[in-house]
């Protein structure tokens, strides 16, 4: 069946919270992959593996090229042609694909020049086609959330991520090779793949009708004007994200770059958070610039950013408390070189609370902008990571890399803030926020005292006493510095209340159920037991003519009263046919009857003589009406009384003139 509507627009934080359940999931389930790994391979096996999957990211961000977002401009605005539009992102996939894998399996070696890594070369050609899947993958969750499908979208998230997590984990634990977990990435992107065409066939169109209607050439057209600006922009903002990790791949060891990519390690809770508020808000963002609503836009982007920062600032304080802990028990000792680089690479992540891609992709004055920032900041990343590297090794490149972020955050900021023309009364709304600081340093010294009481303990031990001191002080913290608006104060409180209701009533009808099934079952068993003895003690029948009963005998009065009364919902038919002691299918065909002939009231008589047998007739009805509603006094017996005296005065004006023969039937004789 496809999906002709668009569902209801829920609430942003509804929405948020639904991506968000789903990446928590997802992220439990994909914290494993990394954990199991670096415990399967030595260092340099491990190096080579994030070498691999680098690879297989940057291409993937490469070649993304911002196509699916062109569903949430072009499904809205065509919804005639959704199936054509979700056929044209897949279509563009599969030719980019196919490209890809050809050139991977013909040139091989090429990742040599840049990594130094001849260990690569074997796994380039399986590395394509796992590409190739992969890209078409991505629209797995895109599309649910351009049709307002967020419970879906979330339950895809979980389900790729299982098959996921499963795949890869059997494939490192089994057989303990690169080749085959390549194997079981070509494995999951194939298993998206076809969750993602079961949706597309029963949610948006019907797959099954001819190959040339599946693809729409001029629609395709327009989606790839739409989206290149924003692709070249996204090419170059990927080129420069990853430039770092090559850099450093081309000056140190596969081993070192180990340790390099464990320090540069992205806290999977916080990126799972900022891309669920980025898919919540994107949508929203889309459906408010296609009204023109741009103040509006201002306050769900500040508002976002309000809500995200209540986690991120914390979140990034707490791990910087316990940096090694978190290293050492992640990726275990061998890689205690990775915590000077994970210490700077958290002002990385506190960026992550400014949710800039959203503004950018969905508002067409942005539409080459990223494009050209990223040529101007390409070459500036180069010379900083050239001159880090020099000076300071990995720490200098990590610290580089920090340094362009920031300054690229700060430029797309300004270039929003003037576009959508933000006042200083707009960012009032963000005043929480410089509240929740001095609620993040209470916090950090709370926990910092116990871990210098607790540091003879096991890391996991100093983890969990840290988090649990500094979450309870954090939130003690946040309500006395004022942290959290009124708004955010009822809204937190709603949802536990309705949280608590739900419980309860839960728990209400499993009490009820269990104390039904136990009293049923009590009960036949009771009923079972007299039935036995009643069977023991019964005589043997005997055998009796069957009476004959005479067929009763009703009046006409008796017929009308019994129907009135169960038109008029007076009592009920079980209890009509109980008083007069007759089957409820008799009842019934009274009923028929009645509904039947109702319509012979309002027939014009032939004659004057049938009109006045009708009037005696109806004067009699009405006689026996009145002396009803002064037995029943019932509301509903005045208003048919009402009806019929106006039907009988009406009947003696009509007679009093001459009927000719020519009005006969509504016809001329």
């Amino acid at each position: 069946m496809s999906a002709n509507t668009v569902q209801q627009q829920k609430s942003f934080l509804e929405r948020a919270a639904w991506l968000t359940g789903a990446n928590l999931l997802a992220f439990a389930l994909s914290f494993l992959t990394p954990l199991v790994i670096v415990r399967i391979f030595n260092q340099a096996e491990f190096g080579t593996y994030k070498q691999l999957f680098q690879i297989l990211a940057t291409f993937m961000t490469v070649f993304y090229m911002q196509i699916p977002s062109s569903a949430y401009y072009f499904m809205p605005r065509e919804p005639n042609k959704r199936l054509q539009v979700a056929m044209n992102i897949i279509l563009c996939y599969l030719v980019v694909g196919s490209i890809v894998v050809a050139a991977f399996a013909v040139f091989p070696n090429w990742p040599t020049y840049v990594f130094h890594n001849p260990a690569l070369d074997e796994y380039i050609p399986l590395l394509g086609l796992a590409l190739t899947l992969w890209l078409i993958a991505t629209n797995v969750e895109v599309f649910p959330l351009v049709l307002g499908d967020v419970r879906t979208a979330s339950v895809f998230i979980v389900l790729s991520q299982i098959s996921k997590s499963l795949v890869l984990i059997g494939a490192a634990v089994i057989f303990g090779s690169l080749k085959a977990l390549l194997w079981g990435s070509i494995i999951q992107g194939a298993i998206q793949c076809a969750f993602m065409l079961c949706y597309i066939h029963f949610r948006i169109g019907s797959l099954a009708i001819r190959p040339d209607r599946l693809f729409d050439w001029p629609l395709l057209k327009k989606q790839l004007s739409n989206s290149m600006p924003y692709a070249g922009g996204s090419m170059t903002l990927s080129i420069q994200a990853d430039l770092h990790n090559y850099f450093v791949s081309y000056y140190f060891t596969a081993a070192a770059f180990a340790v390099y990519a464990n320090g540069c390690f992205q806290m999977p809770l916080l990126s799972l958070l900022q891309t669920s508020f980025r898919d919540a808000l994107t949508p929203e963002v889309a459906r408010l610039e296609a009204a023109g609503n741009y103040r509006a836009i201002v306050h769900s982007w500040l508002n976002a950013m309000r809500k995200l920062s209540f986690v991120v600032l914390p979140a990034c304080a707490l791990m910087f408390i316990l940096r090694y802990e978190l290293i050492t028990t992640l990726f275990t000792k061998a890689y205690a070189g990775s915590v000077p680089i994970f210490t700077v690479y958290l002002v990385f992540m506190l960026t992550q609370m400014v949710l800039t891609a959203s503004i950018m992709r969905t508002i067409p004055d942005f539409r080459y902008f990223r494009l050209k920032l990223n040529l101007i900041q390409t070459p500036l990343t180069f010379v900083a990571l050239y001159i880090g590297i020099k000076l300071a090794g990995m720490v200098g490149a990590v610290t580089a890399t920090v340094c362009i972020h920031l300054l690229d955050v700060t430029v797309c900021v300004t270039a929003i803030c003037i576009r959508l023309r933000v006042k200083r009364e707009d960012l009032k709304q963000l005043a929480p926020v410089a509240r929740t600081v001095p609620a993040v340093i209470v916090a950090m010294i709370a926990a910092y005292t116990v871990k210098t009481l607790v540091n003879f303990a096991h890391s996991i031990v100093i983890i969990g006493a840290c988090a649990t001191v500094f979450a309870l002080m954090y939130l003690i913290a946040t309500v006395v510095f004022g942290a959290l608006t009124t708004e955010d104060k009822s809204e937190l409180y709603k949802r536990a209340q309705r949280l608590s209701q739900r419980f309860i009533s839960r728990m209400t009808r499993m009490n009820r159920q269990f104390i039904s099934r136990t009293t049923q079952e009590a009960k036949t068993e009771a009923v079972s037991q007299t039935q036995t003895l009643n069977r023991a003690k019964m005589p043997r029948p005997v055998k009796r003519r069957p009476l004959i009963r005479k067929s009763r005998e009703f009046k006409p009065e008796l017929k009308a009263r019994a129907v009135l009364q169960v038109l008029q919902d007076t009592k009920s038919a079980a209890q009509i046919c109980h008083e007069l002691r007759i089957n409820e299918n008799l009842l019934s065909r009274w009923k028929e009857q009645f509904l039947e002939q109702a319509s012979t009231i309002f027939e014009k008589e032939p004659a004057s003589e049938t009109r006045g047998e009708r009037i005696a007739e109806l004067e009699r009805l009405v006689g026996r009406m009145r002396l009803e509603l002064e037995s029943e006094r019932t509301a509903e017996l005045e208003r048919l009384v009402g009806r019929l005296t106006l039907e009988l005065e009406a009947a003696k004006k009509v007679s009093a003139f001459p009927i000719s023969a020519s009005s006969r039937n509504g016809r001329s004789s």
